[in-house]
C-alpha cells in the first residue's frame, strides 16, 4: 500500500532530469517494433490462417520498390488490417467489411492521395496506401503517449506517475496493433485528445472527437459517458449553490428551471454531435447495401474471390437487417459474421484465448479493486459530490486533501468506464480482443500500473485555503508535483531491486510487446 501520509522533506523532491523524453521513448518502441516485425516476417514462413486476404490486383506489375515495401511493412498487413486496407483501396465491397469503421480508411487514402501522391509512380496504390497506413498510425501513437503524457500531469497531479505511465503506454501488450493498419492509433489519439478537453463548462469539443471515435471504432460511443458525467456533476453543483444561496421559493425554483433547462439543451446538442457521425455511417451502409441495385464498382478478382468465400457482395439482394425497425448493419454483421453475442465465446477450444487475455483482464479488475479501496466515499456518490469538503478545515495551519496520484476524485469515470469495458468484453466480445481493446481505450491501465510500480508515493506540499496570498502563489505557478522517490528507467536499470509487481508487470508487458509481434507477423493467432 502506498503511504500518502508522510510529508517530503525540504529539498527532498526530486528533480526532473530524465534521460529520454516521452516522444523519444515512443518513438524507440516504434522502431523496435518495425525491426522485431521485419526479421520475424522474413525468418518465419507465414501460417495459414485461412482468413480475410484477398488477391492483389492480376493486372499490376510488382515492381523493385513494392518488394521493397512488402519486405519493410508486409508483416503488419495481417489479420484485421487485410480489412482496412482493403476498404482504403476498394471501399466497401463485401458486407462484412462494414464492421470497419471509416475513419482509418479514409484518412489512410487521403494521405495515400496526397502528400505519397508521388510514391505511385514508383510503386503499386497498394503499396502506397500500406506505407499510409503504417506513418500515419506511428504519427498517431507518438502524438498519443504526448497527450497521455499531458493528460495525466493534469488528472494525476504527479510529475513521475504521469510520466511513468505514458513510457508504459509506449510497450503496452497491444503495441503492433499501434504500428499496424488496425485503428487502434487513431482511436486512442481522439479519445486521449477528448479526455484532455473535457471540462462541463464547454463539453462540445469533447463531443466533436466523441463523435470522430465513433468514426473509428464502435465503442467510441462509449466516451460519451464521460460527458454525461461532467455535465450531471456540474447541474448538481449549481443546483447546490442555488440552494445555499437562501433565495426565495419562487426565485429558487426558477432559477432551478434556467438551470435545468440549460443543462438539458447542452445534453441534447453534444449528443446529436456525438452521435451523429455513428448514425450517418450507419445510414451510409444503409444506403450502400440496402437499395438492391447492381453495382459495377468491383473489380472483378475482388468480385470472384467473394464470390469463392461465400461474403455477400455490394449490389445483391438486401441482407435481414435492411428490414429491421432500426437497420443498424454492425450489430448484425458482428454475430452472423463472426458469432459475437453475449456468452457465444465461451467453449471448450476458446481457453487459450482466454488465457492470453487473463493478464489484462486481472490488471484492470485490480485497477477498480484499488480505486475503490482509496476512494469509497467518490465511489458512493458516483464521483458527483467534492467528498474532500468534510474532511477539511478552517485553521489557519491545517492542511488540506488534493487530489494527486491513484487518491482521486477525478478518476472515478475513468474506473468505471474501464469496469465497463471489461464487463462487455468478457461477456461478449471474442475475448482475446480485450487486451487491445483496453489498451487503447482506457488511460487508467497506465496510471495504476505506474502508480502500482512506484513504492514511495509522498503527498503534494500543501497549502493553507485560507491564507489568500499562498494561494495565488500556487495557482500561478500551477506545476503538478513530483513526489514519487524513483524513475522509470532508473528501476530498469535495476530490474532486480525492483519489486514483485514492477518484475512481472515488466515480463508481461515486454513478453506481449516481442512475442505478439512475431505472432502478429506470421498470421499466428494473438490479440
Amino acid at each position: 500500500m502506498k503511504n500518502f501520509s508522510r510529508t517530503s522533506a525540504p529539498g527532498s523532491t526530486p528533480k526532473d532530469k530524465r534521460k529520454f523524453s516521452v516522444v523519444e521513448i515512443a518513438l524507440m518502441s516504434r522502431v523496435a517494433i518495425l525491426f522485431i516485425q521485419v526479421v520475424s516476417n522474413f525468418l518465419i514462413p507465414d501460417h495459414d490462417a485461412n482468413v480475410f486476404n484477398p488477391p492483389n490486383d492480376p493486372a499490376s506489375v510488382s515492381s523493385t520498390s513494392d518488394k521493397l515495401i512488402e519486405l519493410i511493412f508486409g508483416g503488419f498487413k495481417r489479420w484485421d488490417a487485410v480489412y482496412f486496407q482493403h476498404v482504403a483501396e476498394y471501399g466497401y465491397s463485401y458486407e462484412n467489411t462494414l464492421a470497419f469503421f471509416p475513419l482509418f480508411p479514409v484518412l489512410t487514402r487521403l494521405i495515400g492521395n496526397t502528400i505519397l501522391l508521388p510514391l505511385q509512380w514508383l510503386m503499386s496504390y497498394s503499396s502506397v496506401l500500406l506505407t499510409s497506413a503504417f506513418l500515419l498510425n506511428n504519427f498517431l501513437f507518438i502524438k498519443s503517449a504526448q497527450i497521455l503524457h499531458k493528460l495525466g500531469l493534469k488528472v494525476l497531479n504527479e510529475k513521475q506517475l504521469a510520466y511513468k505511465a505514458a513510457v508504459i503506454f509506449c510497450f503496452n501488450p497491444a503495441s503492433v496493433f499501434f504500428s499496424a493498419p488496425y485503428s487502434e492509433s487513431l482511436y486512442c489519439f481522439v479519445l486521449l485528445i477528448c479526455l484532455h478537453t473535457m471540462t462541463a463548462e464547454s463539453p462540445i469539443v469533447p463531443a466533436f472527437f466523441v463523435g470522430l471515435a465513433a468514426l473509428a471504432r464502435s465503442n467510441g460511443l462509449v466516451a460519451f459517458g464521460f460527458i454525461v458525467h461532467y455535465l450531471l456533476k456540474d447541474y448538481l453543483k449549481e443546483m447546490q449553490m442555488n440552494l445555499k444561496a437562501r433565495l426565495n421559493s419562487t426565485d429558487s425554483r426558477i432559477i432551478n428551471t434556467v438551470i435545468t433547462i440549460f443543462t438539458t439543451a447542452k445534453l441534447i446538442f453534444v449528443s446529436l454531435l456525438s452521435f451523429l457521425p455513428f448514425l450517418t455511417y450507419q445510414y451510409y451502409s444503409y444506403i450502400l447495401f440496402c437499395n438492391n441495385e447492381p453495382s459495377s464498382k468491383i473489380p472483378n478478382h475482388i468480385a470472384i474471390y467473394g464470390r469463392s468465400r461465400g461474403y455477400h457482395l455490394l449490389g445483391d439482394a438486401p441482407s435481414p437487417w435492411c428490414y429491421d425497425i432500426i437497420p443498424l448493419s454492425y450489430s448484425y454483421i458482428q454475430k452472423h459474421h463472426w458469432n459475437v453475442g453475449f456468452l457465444a465465446y465461451y467453449e471448450i477450444n476458446q481457453i487459450p484465448n482466454f488465457l492470453l487475455a487473463a493478464p489484462i483482464i486481472i490488471i484492470s479488475v485490480c485497477c477498480c479493486i484499488c480505486y475503490f479501496s482509496l476512494n469509497k466515499k467518490t465511489c458512493y456518490t458516483l464521483g458527483l459530490y467534492d467528498t474532500r469538503a468534510e474532511s477539511r478545515k478552517k485553521s489557519d495551519g491545517d492542511e488540506i486533501e488534493q487530489d494527486y496520484g491513484f487518491k482521486n476524485q477525478e478518476l472515478f469515470v475513468y474506473c468505471a468506464h474501464l469496469l465497463f469495458l471489461i464487463l462487455f468484453g468478457v461477456f461478449f466480445i471474442h475475448i482475446q480482443v480485450l487486451t487491445r481493446l483496453l489498451c487503447s481505450s482506457s488511460p487508467l491501465i497506465y496510471w495504476y500500473i505506474a502508480y502500482l510500480i512506484t513504492d514511495d508515493l509522498k503527498p503534494a506540499q500543501t497549502i493553507n485555503r485560507y491564507n489568500v496570498f499562498a494561494a495565488c502563489k500556487s495557482d500561478s505557478k500551477k506545476e503538478p508535483n513530483e513526489n514519487s522517490v524513483d524513475d522509470i528507467i532508473t528501476q530498469l536499470t535495476n530490474f532486480r531491486q525492483q519489486n514483485i509487481y514492477f518484475k512481472l508487470i515488466t515480463l508481461y508487458f515486454i513478453g506481449y510487446f516481442v512475442l505478439g509481434t512475431v505472432a502478429f507477423s506470421n498470421f499466428l493467432p494473438f490479440t
